[in-house]
């Protein structure tokens, strides 16, 4: 029997993939482990399987498609009609963040306590060219909370993720308004349903706080593209998160673009401006460190160094007895894990889906830069024990893909097929959250 690989064949067999993956890695126990990227759903037990198997079965209910899509848009409507249901919506973000914290503290979040021990009651922070912001915001606030209330280093950085998970979720949900006003909701729902959200789920590590400063540099550039916003903007966000951790660096590039952009619009003005309060902010922020304590001894100290002196911190610099061949295969789970919806990107390419918009193009500038960081930066923990290292490319990666397969797909039945598959990675993330808050 012949089979013909349409695209409703091809995603069919994607949901079907999936599920029978997810099933075989998930209660097979002597695979489990290795298979983390895949394996999740053995946290939710046979229940948890029956309960997503119900909700496909919903979903693929086609006799209710139209009403349910019509019940769908006016809710979409009703939602951003007035700011309330997405300050509340934030509210209700920070209040499931905090009650399912994660328990799962790598080795680097583990060290921090005793580092902030040592340092904090002496210089009255900690410092560190890497994370220049992250560290000395979360080590006056855990010395405020501690000399107040008795908090320990983890239970400071887990507040301050809660929180910003809140300020992530309301900015996911404008940016999601921006790029695709008629199903932002949908859009923001799909995007949730990655694994990168355990960065929100009181990760003590010091990425949260530079992923949601970075998701507002996302926001402000759509907000530019569309016509609607300076260029001062996205240029001066994205200078405050280099401050916050210079992973933020490696968006310098899709910078680029929109300066690329404001040329091809003769704004010659709005680049210099730009430019200048970039460098201004840069400025500002530095000098204030240096001048409460950040000292050249620092960098010496720092990754960044390390890493311009092709050490350890880079995969093709070789470490005796390292097995490259695990290590990437740990890749790989991480990439499942962090971003599931990430295999949807191959019919996207072969079907042409992702046309080259600007808001496209700059998106797909940051994914490049992304995945040479992911392949060639050398995970000090593992794959698994790294994973928030990576975790903040996961946001444009799921808004490119979801964004476009609900544009192209709107008025198609596919869009069912594409809602089954987002709510089974829904699942496989959120029991991986929920295994992390268990421990």
């Amino acid at each position: 029997m012949k089979v013909h690989l349409t695209e409703k064949n091809v995603y069919y067999g994607l949901l079907g993939w999936m599920v029978l993956v997810y099933f075989l890695a998930g209660f097979t126990n002597s695979t489990s482990e290795i298979y983390f990227g895949f394996s999740q759903l053995r946290n939710l037990r046979a229940g948890g399987m029956f309960l997503v198997l119900i909700l496909l079965v919903l979903v693929f209910t086609q006799s209710n498609r139209p009403a349910l899509a019509r019940a769908f848009e006016k809710l979409n409507t009703w939602f951003f009609s007035n700011p309330l249901p997405t300050f509340l919506t934030a509210i209700c973000a920070v209040i499931v963040f905090y009650l399912f914290r994660t328990n799962f503290i790598n080795g680097d979040g583990l060290a921090l306590e005793g580092r902030f021990l040592d340092v904090v009651p002496l210089d009255g922070a900690f410092f560190s060219y890497d994370e220049a912001l992250e560290f000395y915001i979360h080590s006056r606030f855990w010395a405020l909370t501690h000399q107040a209330y008795g908090w320990s280093v983890n239970q400071a950085y887990s507040c301050l993720s809660v929180l910003a998970g809140g300020v992530f979720i309301f900015i996911l949900l404008k940016y999601c308004r921006q790029l695709l006003p008629e199903k932002a909701l949908l859009l923001a729902g799909l995007c949730i349903s990655s694994g990168y959200m355990q960065l929100f789920f009181g990760d003590v590590e010091n990425y949260t706080l530079t992923a949601t400063v970075l998701t507002g540099y996302l926001l402000a550039s759509a907000l530019y593209l569309n016509k609607s916003l300076s260029l001062v903007y996205p240029a001066s966000i994205l200078a405050l998160a280099l401050t916050f951790h210079l992973l933020s660096s490696f968006f310098l590039p899709s910078l680029a673009y929109l300066y690329y952009v404001a040329v091809k619009r003769r704004q010659f003005q709005a680049v210099f401006k730009s430019l200048a309060v970039f460098l201004v902010v840069l400025g500002l922020i530095w000098s204030f460190m240096v001048f409460n304590g950040l000292s050249i001894n620092n960098f010496w100290n720092s990754h960044v160094y390390a890493a311009s002196r092709m050490s350890y911190y880079w995969t093709m610099a070789g470490t005796p007895g390292t097995n490259f061949g695990d290590y990437y295969f740990g890749l790989f789970n991480l990439l499942f894990l962090l971003v599931p919806g990430w295999v949807l990107l191959i019919p996207l390419a072969i079907y042409r889906k992702i046309e080259m918009t600007e808001q496209n193009i700059f998106l797909s500038i940051i994914l490049l830069v992304g995945f040479f960081f992911f392949i060639f930066w050398r995970a000090q923990l593992g794959p698994y024990g790294d994973w928030n290292l990576f975790a903040v490319f996961g946001i444009p990666l799921s808004i490119l893909i979801w964004s476009n397969l609900l544009r192209s797909y709107s008025k198609s039945r596919l869009l069912v097929v594409l809602v089954a598959l987002g709510m089974l990675f829904f699942a496989h993330s959120y029991s991986w959250v929920l295994y992390n808050h268990n421990l």
